[in-house]
């Protein structure tokens, strides 16, 4: 095959692969009104417990306004739902949709309002129980509602807790999912006079998901990639008869660059989950060190944190390695530019501080120890951590004996009630 067909092939691919590119920029929404459907019922509720009760009416019908009157007492509400399908056990398949567009108004003084949706899960929900459909909600502010219109993808909802312990249910099937949904909603759970009016719920997603683009333009490039290759190497083999130990030595020489690369990944002494240094990485800062400076006083933190199989119970794995990783970018931000901060291990990290003071290791460990106790992780409203620390200082050419001692004193600061550093002047 000819250069030039070679270049026209390529162009054609380019070109496609822009006009897909932008057509996924500029395709509209695909949008279904829920509320404007004659298929499905809008209504009103309100609930009443024995010691309080919650009461609505429509304030128009024709626009969806209304209003709720909440009094202070759990564990009722009052709100909108829209049933998606009359017959129980039945539900509409959302799951090609990404979620919902809200157009509506609030007046009142309340601080957030309640967005729920309902499924039928094969396998667990009963048929003519409508209690045992999936209850997944999300919590949000009024004040987001500024400019009458809210974009909410699915993902940003939670199953209830009591739905998924009622039904003992796995943590696989816990998980949101809306295709076979029945029932979605809006209500106020907080206490307080809401007039809310609800213009339009709308399902949104895309016509084309972005994926399926991206993989039709991975097919062509791949199918003019091999089609090229395997007719460049056709050629190529035509015209190389003689030059056979030239190509092993160029395939040989590939070989050896592929096993370096492979061996220098092998040998990078990072973390690679958190980035800090590993404990490989650490020694070779260490040498460096020492062949730079010599023997110089060092510093030696040992940092725990602490319960940290609580937060991996609690909050999940993926919520304890972000924790790690925020932990790690928290100390390398707040320590010396020549400090060293690695992962030891786990939830335990050290922190090497070269060419400090007796009196200054203390200091240095009690700041990082107050920014991690006060420090938000994860964005979360009250959640945070604390970390023990022991610590230890002496020459550097005693490293071992260093880390013994700071670990020697961790243990004795997570023994003495956590959250605290332990360390002893060895000149005092």
């Amino acid at each position: 095959m000819k250069s030039h067909i070679y270049n026209m092939l390529r162009l054609s691919a380019a070109l496609l692969t822009v006009l897909l590119l932008i057509l996924v920029q500029y395709l509209p929404e695909r949008e279904e009104s829920i509320l404007k459907n004659p298929d499905f019922d809008s209504d009103l509720y309100s609930e009443t417990a024995s010691q309080g009760k919650a009461s609505i009416e429509w304030l128009d019908l024709h626009s969806g306004k209304w209003r709720c009157q909440h009094q202070p007492y759990k564990h009722i509400s009052c709100g909108q739902t829209v049933t998606l399908k009359e017959e129980v056990g039945l539900g509409i398949d959302l799951s090609g949709f990404k979620g919902l567009r809200l157009k509506m108004w609030y007046e009142g003084s309340g601080n957030r309002f309640r967005v729920f949706i309902r499924n039928f899960e094969e396998g667990i929900s009963v048929e003519g129980d409508y209690s045992s459909t999936k209850f997944m909600s999300l919590l949000i502010k009024t004040r987001e509602l500024n400019d009458g219109t809210l974009d909410i993808e699915f993902n940003e909802f939670s199953t209830a807790e009591w739905w998924a312990a009622q039904w003992d249910v796995s943590r696989e099937a816990a998980r949101v999912s809306v295709d076979m949904m029945q029932s979605m909603g809006i209500d106020f759970i907080d206490p307080g006079d809401h007039v809310m009016q609800i213009v339009d719920i709308v399902i949104v997603g895309d016509w084309i998901k972005p994926d399926v683009l991206y993989f039709a333009v991975l097919i062509i490039w791949l199918v003019i990639i091999v089609t090229e290759g395997m007719v460049r190497i056709y050629n190529l083999y035509r015209r190389s008869v003689r030059s056979e130990e030239t190509i092993f030595a160029l395939v040989n020489n590939n070989v050896k660059l592929t096993q370096a690369q492979l061996s220098l990944k092998e040998r990078v002494g990072r973390d690679p989950l958190t980035g800090a240094l590993n404990r490989d990485g650490l020694q070779q800062y260490l040498d460096r060190l020492r062949a730079e400076h010599g023997s110089i006083p060092l510093g030696i933190l040992l940092l725990d944190i602490d319960h940290f199989k609580s937060i991996n119970d609690n909050y999940g794995h993926a919520t304890g390695d972000e924790v790690l990783k925020q932990l790690v970018i928290l100390i390398i931000n707040n320590s010396r530019a020549n400090d060293c901060f690695a992962r030891w291990g786990g939830e335990e990290f050290v922190l090497v501080c070269p060419d400090v003071l007796n009196d200054q290791i203390f200091i240095i460990a009690d700041k990082l120890r107050r920014l991690v106790e006060h420090f938000d992780f994860c964005d979360r409203d009250q959640f945070n951590i604390t970390v023990s620390i022991g610590a230890a200082i002496g020459p550097s050419h005693n490293i071992d004996a260093l880390i013994k001692e700071a670990d020697r004193r961790l243990y004795i600061a997570k023994e003495n009630g956590r959250n605290q550093v332990n360390f002893v002047d060895p000149q005092t």
